[in-house]
């Protein structure tokens, strides 16, 4: 499961150079031959580059929602115990960092956008946690409190200013209980986590996390967590077992680093599979997959850090 950090715009500077290749090119090392079944001609074929340098601090949106009902109450007082922890771990990655705690059906903040320069930015986000709202009807059917969340982002809205175009956008939910929109209004997860990607304008950018029971089985103490697992999967999130001790320091660092690791690199154009060569700092590597629908190279190994670059070599159909 990759931790998903793609800041490929402006975050992660991205560049590619296109030229038609020689009809009298021999393929080299990082071309594939053309053999008898290659449906593309050679002289229709393009080299392209594209290169990107890991920055060193990255910026990220994290929103936290949590189940209200009060099964949950332990859940939450862990949450607000470790929270420091969770800040400690997210600032050795980057500190431009902000985020707010969303709960209510509205999908509007309950502790105002938070940075760190906010003024005692641990108390506001504590108190959030708390500011439980028994009647809802969407607690536990976060996907649909995240949508409404994202949704009431624009000028002059509850939550203006929380989605920046460059960032990443990580949404963590917390429930002990599956995900149940689908049950209440009809939506399921993946038309929400699609709600939530149109909005954000890119998938790269999106990332969800749950902390949520297990999945098939769950355990005594919560149901199995689905919904939320598929929907972690699909945007190759962090899923935390909340049957066990989640609040740990290495756990919570894990979702700090969904926060900002960058594994996804979206392509310029769209490459001939077979001619794809992905290096880092200058080596060659072979632990990546390619992700069609997001026309983009994902990293299946320990993610590039900071300052590392990343070059991928390909060619495309030219035109």
């Amino acid at each position: 499961m990759r931790i998903a950090l793609a800041l490929l715009c402006l975050a992660a500077c991205s560049d590619h150079d296109l030229h038609a290749i020689d009809d009298g090119k021999q393929p080299g090392e990082d071309t594939a031959a053309p053999g008898c079944d290659d449906p593309v001609p050679e002289e229709d074929r393009c080299e392209v580059v594209d290169t990107w340098t890991i920055p060193t601090s990255h910026e990220t949106d994290i929103l936290f929602s949590l189940d209200s009902s009060c099964s949950m109450t332990e859940d939450i007082w862990e949450l607000y115990s470790n929270f420091d922890v969770f800040v400690n771990e997210l600032t050795s990655f980057s500190e431009d960092w902000q985020m707010i705690v969303v709960n209510s059906d509205d999908g509007c903040n309950g502790s105002s956008i938070l940075k760190p320069s906010t003024p005692n930015y641990s108390e506001a986000f504590q108190n959030a946690l708390f500011a439980m709202n028994w009647n809802n009807d969407f607690t536990e059917a976060l996907l649909t409190v995240n949508a409404a969340a994202i949704e009431r982002t624009d000028a002059g809205e509850c939550n203006s200013s929380f989605l920046r175009e460059d960032a990443m956008l990580h949404i963590i939910d917390i429930s002990d209980e599956p995900e149940q929109s689908a049950d209440i209004s009809g939506e399921t997860w993946d038309v929400l986590v699609d709600q939530i990607i149109a909005k954000k304008g890119s998938a790269v950018l999106t990332t969800i996390s749950a902390i949520a029971g297990d999945v098939p089985d769950g355990c005594d103490s919560a149901s199995p967590g689905t919904g939320y697992a598929e929907a972690v999967d699909a945007t190759g999130g962090v899923f935390l077992s909340i049957c066990q001790n989640w609040a740990t320091a290495g756990n919570l660092g894990m979702l700090a680093a969904a926060s900002v690791n960058q594994d996804t690199f979206e392509l310029s154009e769209s490459p001939i599979e077979e001619t794809l060569t992905v290096r880092v700092n200058g080596t060659r590597t072979t632990e990546w997959t390619f992700d069609v629908s997001l026309n983009a190279v994902v990293m299946t190994g320990d993610p590039p850090g900071a300052e590392d670059r990343v070059r991928i070599d390909y060619e495309s159909i030219c035109g």
